[in-house]
């Protein structure tokens, strides 16, 4: 008898150190070859913290997950900065510590809602074919273009200073867009203060953030070991149904089997009708079957559906 291919998200705790990448191998080695396994959104090797991890046919959606909110824990050192902008790189530069005061006005100035950033020249950013990084690597300089972001919230933890009222570090709470660099924050900050700085400890706590103040996955929901690995997913029903922004839609049984089999779309197939009503055109709709298995994916443009993926269940 076939074995049932997994699918669903697991809310990883990857330790500093290693990549965002390097840290799916327990995950892999569990699961086997024959499952596809991925993650949401980069985590710097220096960082740690939240990961979501896509499994079987939740990789498909990585695109939705990766560019969700996220939150994030960050410890920044003034008075130097190093070629990466955290504490992997050489010291390139060194500066004055800045003033509490200044660092206190910097953090309640710096812009909030889409704003420009550069990126660090040590990032995995694709610039003509290849990672920023290896362009780095190799000596060569890059020139970053900016990009636009988004900054939502910066609440000061605490701020450790020296006699002489000047911060020798602070820790920050950021919550912020996909593709927001903590590392080019630290050192924008810096700036402002007439100073430098590097990023020395990066913890995410949090991603896809709720009108209602709070985030659909937490540090605090995340495992570190892969023991009873299959038990620790959250099924694709749970994990798009933490999501209020996404839209689902529950299949009637007779109509499985035409959807499994990628047949033309009907809404006719939705037991409820409500949810289409409000779908624009090429936004993401998830079928599921009665028993909240996901079937696949469809948008509907200019009055016609059409499906994103199919899941073929083994």
């Amino acid at each position: 008898m076939a074995s049932v291919t997994p699918n669903g998200i697991l809310l990883w705790n990857k330790p500093a150190g290693v990549t965002s990448f390097g840290a799916l191998a327990p995950i892999k080695k569990t699961l086997g070859k024959h499952v596809k396994v991925g993650h949401a959104g980069t985590l710097d090797q220096a960082a740690q913290g939240l990961q979501l991890v896509l499994i079987g046919a939740m990789t498909r959606l990585n695109p939705i997950f990766s560019h969700l909110d996220k939150e994030y824990t960050a410890v920044i050192h003034f008075g130097y900065e190093t070629s990466t902008l955290d504490r992997e790189g050489i010291l390139t530069n060194k500066a004055p510590l800045p003033m509490v005061d200044a660092v206190i006005h910097a953090i309640k100035t710096f812009s909030r809602g889409s704003i420009k950033q550069i990126p660090p020249v040590y990032s995995a950013i694709h610039v003509n074919g290849k990672r920023a990084y290896q362009y780095a690597q190799q000596g060569i300089d890059l020139e970053m273009k900016e990009r636009i972001v988004s900054l939502y919230d910066v609440q000061i933890v605490e701020i450790k200073q020296t006699t002489q009222q000047t911060v020798d570090s602070i820790t920050l709470s950021i919550r912020c867009g996909g593709g927001f660099y903590i590392r080019s924050f630290a050192r924008d900050l810096a700036y402002a203060c007439n100073s430098v700085a590097t990023l020395t400890a990066l913890e995410r706590t949090g991603i896809g953030y709720h009108d209602t103040s709070h985030w659909a996955f937490h540090l605090e929901q995340a495992h570190s070991t892969p023991d009873n690995l299959l038990l620790k997913l959250l099924s694709p029903w749970e994990a798009i149904r933490s999501l209020p922004t996404l839209h689902t839609a529950t299949i009637k049984q007779e109509a499985v089997i035409a959807v499994t089999r990628g047949n033309p779309f009907h809404s006719t197939y939705v037991t409820q009708t409500d949810e289409l009503l409000t779908l624009k055109d090429n936004e993401p709709l998830f079928l599921f079957n009665p028993e909240g298995i996901l079937l696949a994916q469809v948008y509907q443009q200019d009055d016609r559906w059409h499906y994103q993926f199919v899941v073929h269940h083994t």
